[in-house]
């Protein structure tokens, strides 16, 4: 299943959120979710993909999350982000 990184980031981000906005420089720090989706095959698939990152992302996070459509090998190499299942936290 390809959201196994998407459910796997929380575990990751939120100890970071909580620890991070809980200090006195709160405001220098933000997470932004970007989920790429790449190949022809989502271009046509984006109102669906579209529509289940909105019921799936708390609406807190709404205003903080990216999706993306296209091409990400150039950056996905230079990052070393080549597990398509896996959530990255940088």
């Amino acid at each position: 299943c390809k959201d196994f990184g998407a459910r796997m980031l929380p575990s990751w981000t939120d100890p970071f959120d909580k620890a991070l906005r809980n200090g006195k420089d709160a405001e220098r720090f933000e997470i932004v979710r970007i989920t790429v989706n790449e190949g022809w095959v989502t271009k046509l698939l984006t109102p669906f993909i579209v529509s289940g990152a909105k019921k799936n992302t708390p609406e807190k996070d709404h205003a903080n999350t990216l999706l993306y459509f296209g091409d990400a090998e150039e950056w996905r190499d230079i990052l070393r982000m080549h597990n398509i299942y896996t959530g990255y936290v940088f």
